[in-house]
């Protein structure tokens, strides 16, 4: 989608923010409460941002696609939040996502390390 609206619009808002925006939608889960939501709808948009700018900095969706991999894998393999898929975790948080106050901390530190693994990829596949 982004490549499509990158050729018919000049503007990153519209083929960076709008695929991003609509990722972090696509990761709503109404049954939660409203703050939980926002966290989790927020968190998935940034992601969605850092994945459409290797897009377009690669010209390909590989780079993108295997970030999302790799983030998918360490939520579902390495640390899962009580309540989701927690069956092949390693390591299970305290708090569900029904807990959004315990949410923000943990939901800061993803984005930050997510922001650090951008940067050494962003870095590295533009040469």
């Amino acid at each position: 989608m982004q490549q499509q609206l990158a050729e018919r619009f000049r503007s990153p808002l519209i083929w960076m923010v709008l695929p991003a925006v609509l990722f972090g939608l696509v990761h709503m889960d109404p049954s939660q409460d409203t703050r939980t939501v926002v966290l989790v709808v927020g968190a998935a948009t940034v992601f969605g941002l850092l994945a459409a700018d290797l897009t377009a900095v690669t010209g390909s969706i590989g780079a993108a696609w295997g970030f999302h991999f790799a983030n998918n894998a360490i939520a579902i393999l390495v640390i899962s939040t009580k309540g989701s898929l927690t069956g092949l975790s390693l390591y299970l948080t305290p708090y569900g996502l029904d807990e959004a106050m315990q949410l923000t901390g943990p939901l800061i530190q993803d984005l930050l390390i997510m922001f650090v693994i951008w940067i050494i990829l962003r870095r590295s596949l533009a040469r």
